[in-house]
């Protein structure tokens, strides 16, 4: 840091609200060689520093700031005077008009003539110069004017040890669970670096209360405890081991606000001082305030969800699915909405046990149609194994999809294929649905549609009013293809392996039979079993006495390895 130079007053207002102080750093950045501004503003009700804006480039920073200084509805008692001078940079001013200024301070200050913090605001002078001038001194800027009052200082450094925290979450509401909970099944994915990292990051947190039990994972399809459930923090943030377990397992997405964070940190943890540690401690098991609260579960359509194909509306303020089902005056003047489990249910809605219908639903109720504040259709998007796909169904770690032809970017399974493939369900061909765990499918993509009733009949509003302004595509990470090997291909490079062990190999009768990503090639001569082809084109010689599924596991692994989640390249995947 080449310079630091900082400027406190008093009596700032700024969109209505009262401040009892104002400060502006300004610094050097070698590196890039670009100055930069941070601007924070202190308030009596709030007194950890606001950042106002971010840490841009100064020359943009310094326009935002000139300008609400000197617009009429920001008055602003105190200037700010800063000058930034170091090697390849240019010198950087800030001006306002003369009749705001209460304190200035002028060129030198250094963060080593600061030394260990700011003093306290000398009290006014009686006399403000009516145009101050920039004149360095050569014994550097009058000190006693620079800082922070005690009072703002001290409670912040408080509110930094006492503060509340923000509880992590992956969970969803369900009363049927003795836990009161399970794994949110539509929480959106993390790319695999991202989760890999964030599950590091979350891993180094500093301890907060040991438990020796494990809870068992409901979508691993055993009842042994593996789930730990310490719980940890960075100082910001508090979190159960169990959110790290399915950061890691699963990629669920515990928010932005954490994944960005530890980003920030370069996905290291910071060491949290013992106080700050004493006093989660305090809040989380004596009921203290400040403790923090977890968000409502609730559909949201944000893109923060990965949702079933449906639609969906807002009523007061939540997301339940929409029924455009006729009233008895058949005006449609009410309508049929349905909560999905977890949701809130709202009083006078009909409590039902469909947890396992093909639309899971926790409660009902018939709703005026004015109280409808919006209506939106929501496909899921996504490609599997060459064919188009929607998801219609999410129940745990498994996505139900309907196939909907080839996607046109490669092979792509034939209707003979797709009656062997071991979890697709073939029995209302030629439409075929499949089974898949979310890591199998590529370019997932949450598209909503704004839509609007009209004579009952439900059109989106790009068709009624020629505007697409309400519609979104959400881009969610996952693997950027999905390829397919046909049978044919996947012969041809057994054959090639084989007759580059033996050119003169006999002809034998070969059957395939389809595993998750490869196919299992069988034939006459038990000279040759034991071998498979993926979806890739790469040939494997495993045990032939291991049976098939436990092959496809590694197998599996193998071919995720080479085909990760991955962020949406431009932030979205064509549909």
């Amino acid at each position: 840091m080449t310079a630091l130079i900082g400027i406190v007053g008093r009596e700032i207002t700024a969109t209505g609200v009262e401040w009892d102080a104002f400060a502006v750093v300004a610094w050097f950045d070698p590196p890039p060689r670009t100055a930069r501004l941070a601007t924070w503003w202190y308030s009596e009700h709030d007194v950890l520093p606001r950042l106002v804006g971010s840490t841009v480039a100064a020359g943009r920073a310094f326009e935002e700031l000139r300008d609400a200084v000197e617009v009429p509805e920001h008055p602003v008692r105190v200037a700010v005077v800063t000058h930034v001078r170091a090697s390849g940079a240019t010198d950087l001013r800030l001006h306002t008009a003369a009749e705001n200024l209460d304190y200035y301070l002028g060129v030198g200050a250094t963060a080593e003539s600061i030394g260990g913090g700011l003093r306290p605001l000398a009290p006014a002078q009686a006399a403000a110069p009516s145009a101050p001038k920039l004149v360095p001194s050569p014994s550097g800027p009058d000190m006693s004017r620079v800082g922070v009052p005690d009072h703002v200082r001290r409670a912040a450094e408080q509110e930094a040890l006492s503060g509340p925290t923000i509880p992590l979450t992956v969970w969803r509401p369900d009363r049927r669970d003795p836990t009161g909970g399970v794994p949110d099944d539509l929480c959106a994915r993390l790319s695999a670096e991202d989760a890999r990292q964030l599950a590091d990051y979350l891993d180094g947190g500093a301890l907060v209360a040991a438990a020796r039990g494990f809870l068992p994972d409901p979508w691993s399809g055993s009842d042994r405890g593996v789930v730990p459930i310490n719980k940890r923090t960075d100082g910001q943030f508090t979190w159960d081991d169990a959110i790290t377990y399915y950061v890691r397992r699963y990629r669920l997405n515990p928010g932005s606000a954490i994944l960005a964070q530890a980003r920030a940190r370069g996905f290291v943890t910071p060491d949290v001082p013992k106080e700050r540690v004493s006093h989660i401690i305090d809040q989380l098991f004596s009921g203290a305030p400040g403790g923090g609260s977890v968000r409502e579960w609730g559909v949201r359509l944000d893109g923060s969800q990965v949702l079933p194909g449906d639609v969906y509306c807002v009523y007061r303020g939540r997301v339940y699915r929409f029924g455009p089902d006729a009233s008895a005056a058949g005006d449609y003047s009410s309508v049929r909405i349905t909560a999905l489990p977890g949701s809130v249910i709202p009083d006078g809605f009909v409590e039902v046990d469909e947890y396992d219908a093909a639309k899971q639903t926790s409660a009902y109720g018939i709703v005026p149609m004015a109280e409808i504040t919006g209506i939106h259709l929501v496909a899921t998007a996504c490609r599997y194994k060459g064919a188009k796909a929607t998801v219609s169904r999410i129940d745990g770690n498994r996505w139900e999809l309907q196939l909907d032809g080839p996607d046109g970017d490669g092979p792509a399974p034939s209707d003979a294929d797709w009656k062997i493939f071991p979890r697709v369900d073939a029995s209302r061909a030629p439409r075929y649905f499949a089974r898949v765990d979310p890591d199998e499918v590529a370019r997932v993509t949450v598209v909503v549609l704004a839509c609007r009733l009209v004579y009952g009949r439900l059109v989106t509003e790009r068709e009624a009013l020629g505007s697409s302004a309400g519609d979104r595509a959400y881009g969610i990470p996952s693997p950027s293809d999905s390829p397919f090997l046909p049978p044919r291909v996947a012969v041809k490079a057994f054959s090639r392996r084989i007759a580059a062990i033996d050119p003169n190999f006999p002809k034998f009768e070969i059957n395939l039979h389809r595993l998750k990503h490869a196919w299992r090639i069988a034939v006459s001569d038990p000279t040759f079993a034991g071998y498979y082809v993926d979806d890739d084109g790469e040939v494997y010689q495993m045990d032939p006495g291991v049976p098939p599924e436990q092959v496809d596991v590694p197998l599996t692994a193998e071919y995720l390895g080479r085909h990760p989640a991955i962020d949406p390249p431009g932030g979205y995947w064509p549909v």
